[in-house]
Formats: C-alpha cells, sequence, structure tokens
C-alpha cells in the first residue's frame, strides 16, 4: 500500500507542472490562479506570431530530419557492433555513446569552433550536425539493445529457405525490431525537439528553434503565452502517444525504453 502511495504522490509531482501550465493558458487574463474564467484567447494569436511559427517550423524540420539521419546511421552500426567482432569495437562503441556523457554545453561550443574555423555559416547544416550528433547515442542504445535479446535462429531458419541476406533483413529483422524503432524515433525527436544547450550556439539570427523562443518569451512577457504554447506541445504529444498505442503498444514501447536506463 505504502510504495503504490509513493509512487502515486511521485506521479502527482511531476505532472503537476503540466497541469497547471494547461490550466493556465485558458486564463482570461494575465497570469492569475485559480482562473476567473475560460478563454482560448492565448492561444488564438499563437501561429499569428512570426517568431513562434517560424521557430516551431524550424524545431519540426531539424528534429524529424535528424532524427531520419540518426535512425540511417544507427541501425546498420547497431547491426555492426552487436554481431560482429573487431579489433577497435569497444572504442567505437565509446565514441558512438559518448555525447551522453559529455555535457551539451560543451557539445554546442566545440561545434561551434569547428563551424567557425571551416567556415559553415549555414545554421541549418550547424543544427542538423548538432542534433545528430545528440540524438544518435540515442538510437544506436536502443536498437543495439534490442539486437543484443535477438533471436538470431529466427533469421536463420528464413535463410534456410531461401531468403538472401537482405531480403531476411526487410521481412524478419526489421518488422521485429519495430518497437525499438518507434523508441528510438521518439527519443531522437524529443532530444532534438527540446534540447537548448547546443542549439544555442548554432542557431542564426532569423533561424532558430522554439525552446529558445520560448525562453526569451520569458524575458519579454509575462502573461500565458508560453503556457498556451505549452499546452500546445503537451496536447501534441498526447495526441502522439495515442497514435504510437494504436501502430505499436505502450506495453511494449515502455519495454523498449528500459533498455536505456
Amino acid at each position: 500500500m505504502i510504495p503504490r502511495l509513493i509512487a502515486a504522490f511521485t506521479v502527482f509531482l511531476l505532472a503537476l507542472p503540466l497541469i497547471l501550465s494547461v490550466v493556465i493558458s485558458f486564463s482570461p487574463g494575465q497570469l492569475t490562479f485559480p482562473l476567473t474564467g475560460f478563454s482560448l484567447r492565448w492561444y488564438e494569436p499563437l501561429f499569428s506570431r512570426r517568431d513562434f511559427a517560424s521557430s516551431l517550423g524550424v524545431s519540426l524540420v531539424v528534429g524529424t530530419i535528424a532524427s531520419a539521419i540518426s535512425l540511417g546511421i544507427g541501425i546498420p552500426a547497431s547491426l555492426v557492433l552487436v554481431r560482429q567482432r573487431f579489433k577497435g569495437r569497444e572504442v567505437i562503441q565509446v565514441l558512438f555513446l559518448s555525447p551522453l556523457a559529455i555535457p551539451a554545453v560543451v557539445v554546442g561550443v566545440s561545434l561551434l569552433d569547428v563551424f567557425v574555423m571551416v567556415g559553415v555559416s549555414d545554421p541549418l547544416t550547424r543544427l542538423l550536425t548538432g542534433h545528430v550528433i545528440i540524438t544518435l547515442p540515442y538510437v544506436v542504445r536502443v536498437i543495439s539493445a534490442s539486437l543484443e535479446g535477438f533471436d538470431r535462429q529466427v533469421e536463420e531458419a528464413a535463410m534456410n529457405l531461401g531468403a538472401d541476406e537482405f531480403r531476411t533483413f526487410q521481412k524478419i529483422t526489421l518488422p521485429l525490431m519495430k518497437s525499438a524503432i518507434v523508441a528510438a524515433i521518439i527519443f531522437a525527436f524529443q532530444t532534438s525537439f527540446n534540447d537548448i544547450s547546443v542549439s544555442i550556439f548554432l542557431v542564426g539570427t532569423t533561424f532558430t528553434t522554439l525552446p529558445l523562443v520560448l525562453l526569451t518569451w520569458t524575458y519579454k512577457y509575462f502573461d500565458p503565452s508560453i503556457a498556451a504554447a505549452s499546452g500546445l506541445i503537451i496536447g501534441s504529444i498526447t495526441i502522439l502517444l495515442i497514435i504510437t498505442e494504436k501502430l505499436v503498444g505502450i506495453d511494449k514501447l515502455m519495454g523498449a525504453f528500459r533498455v536505456v536506463t
């Protein structure tokens, strides 16, 4: 009984800021609690604000492309690291996972120095490079853990029946890795979408991400605008979880998530 109460209280504490943020976003006036009414006035102007709309587009594009690149690199890299034995394998594994141990600020400053030295000024290129670096470890970790517990006899049975390696990977390996792949995509996208520490060194004056814009709003405005933006993001995440439940199942997804803890 007591462990359940502790668990419920912990969940409540974790969810309370999110709940309050959503509630405050429907305030008819300035920041007040409890609410004196109900209004959508803080949601209506969000997409008409150029900084919000443009930064949201940047975050979505960068997060999607960075996740796709990380997945494209992470799956074959994990297959090699898990199934092949060669000299220097452990060193390569450490290099792939090193961004998890290095402070994000250090990664951002180091990348900025490199881009200045080589003359890369395009903020999209800089952001994509930085976000691939910070998302790739999650993809490699999740996919590798999935492959560690993989039953190779299923693949061997397919090849004994005449399938070549590519067809076996396409028809057998990938479908069995579906939960891990979805978990890796979610990890990578949310890491990219939420990042501030690396992005702040790589963005341009007119090309920036949503978290950085919301950070500047905290200095400029004292109204529920930020709460409305947060409510929009929370609602989007909720919809994404519902879709994930329909496609994969939260139980399988949580099983894939546990491999990174």
